[in-house]
């Protein structure tokens, strides 16, 4: 069999072409799996730590109190359920592990009916929201279940304490630098941004708007 050149130049188009192509999958998949390797793990180890931590701190609340509350047991039961789904249990296996332990928690005289513990593994749905995200967050777990600061510091729920903003930090440096005034009269600005731990052009800055503020408030009201 005889192969022209037109026949032949094909031929060899296509093997070039399949051997891009296969480079192409063959970087896609490297690609893909340095990606994988490199930020899974570290989310993963990330959101499970979390709700291992509500899973942990619920059943060390359990122990430290004798059980919940009439009032707080069917959170604790949305809260246990929501961790443990979000970890990947089905409904089954959170109803076989977690059912005989809050039949334990319970400061109720009822225990729990099926009913009520099956409710609450329903609106666990609810909670969970995407396993990256926060779904149940610690201040709400917090309310639900009335954790002392005590009790934050064992379990390790603790909200996040909010960040000052700017405008939060300029205010509380002037509050400070208007009392080194009151305390130091006729300190110089550079001595007052020493003492204060600032620039003095920041200080400078500072006791102008100070004095502006002042002079607003004992200015007499405009009259129309």
């Amino acid at each position: 069999m005889t192969y022209g050149i037109r026949e032949f130049a094909s031929i060899l188009e296509i093997r070039r072409e399949e051997r891009r192509s296969e480079k192409r999958r063959a970087s896609a998949s490297n690609h893909g799996n340095a990606i994988r390797d490199r930020s899974v793990p570290k989310r993963a180890n990330g959101w499970k730590a979390r709700w291992n931590r509500v899973r942990r701190a619920i059943e060390q609340l359990s122990e430290l109190r004798s059980g919940f509350k009439e009032g707080q047991r069917h959170h604790a039961i949305l809260a246990y359920a929501t961790a443990l789904k979000t970890l990947g249990y089905s409904d089954h296996q959170i109803a076989a592990w977690a059912e005989p332990i809050f039949a334990k928690m319970s400061q109720s005289p009822n225990r729990f009916s099926r009913n009520e513990f099956a409710a609450a593994i329903r609106s666990a749905d609810c909670c969970r929201g995407d396993r990256f995200s926060s779904g149940l967050r610690y201040t709400t777990l917090i309310e639900w279940l009335q954790i002392t600061p005590q009790e934050q510091e064992i379990t390790g729920i603790v909200p996040r304490t909010k960040t000052p903003s700017c405008a939060d930090k300029i205010k509380a440096r002037r509050q400070k630098l208007a009392e080194l005034q009151r305390q130091f009269p006729g300190a110089s600005a550079r001595r007052l941004a020493k003492m204060l731990g600032a620039s003095a052009p920041t200080v400078t800055s500072d006791l102008r708007a100070i004095a502006g503020e002042a002079f607003l408030s004992q200015a007499p009201e405009a009259v129309s």
